[in-house]
């Protein structure tokens, strides 16, 4: 199923947003920092093909490892993961980009949508954006976080 909305989405992606912004910015560069999805990499199968055809169509494109990675295992809060997003989008404008957007695949979606919302962007790509926290799987790898969030929320109040 997901392989399904992903790939009407990449169709979606490459018949009219892809034309659209090819067309507005025939001398500019565009970049776009796309992040993978939760304990995902940088080189999955769900990005590999987007990045080439992007890449193809003369988009310069960052895709880093992000802190909820299979690797990093979230090593960073939420809040520094928008810093580090920073660090990608300064390399592309560095790089000579005129527009930037920011995109993300499943948690990489939602990232990029809290990012936008906090930054300044051209634009917002959300593939299958997704998360599950009502999972009972997920409950239990974060009860400690959960708990500690409640304790600080109380403080605050009184």
């Amino acid at each position: 199923m997901l392989a399904k909305k992903f790939l009407c989405f990449l169709l979606i992606f490459l018949w009219v947003i892809m034309p659209i912004a090819v067309s507005s910015a025939s001398d500019a560069k565009i970049g776009i920092v796309l992040l993978h999805g939760k304990g995902g990499s940088p080189k999955s199968r769900h990005l590999s093909g987007l990045v080439r055809d992007l890449e193809k169509e003369g988009f310069i494109v960052i895709t880093p490892e992000m802190p909820y990675s299979k690797d990093r295992e979230y090593d960073k809060s939420y809040e520094d993961t928008v810093s580090e997003i920073d660090k990608y989008v300064s390399e592309l404008k560095k790089r000579g980009t005129s527009k930037i957007f920011v995109a993300g695949h499943s948690l990489g979606a939602n990232a990029a949508l809290y990012y936008a919302a906090k930054t300044s962007v051209d634009g917002v790509l959300a593939i299958a954006p997704g998360h599950v926290p009502e999972l009972q799987g997920f409950q239990s790898k974060l009860e400690g976080s959960v708990e500690r969030a409640k304790k600080n929320g109380k403080r605050r109040q009184g």
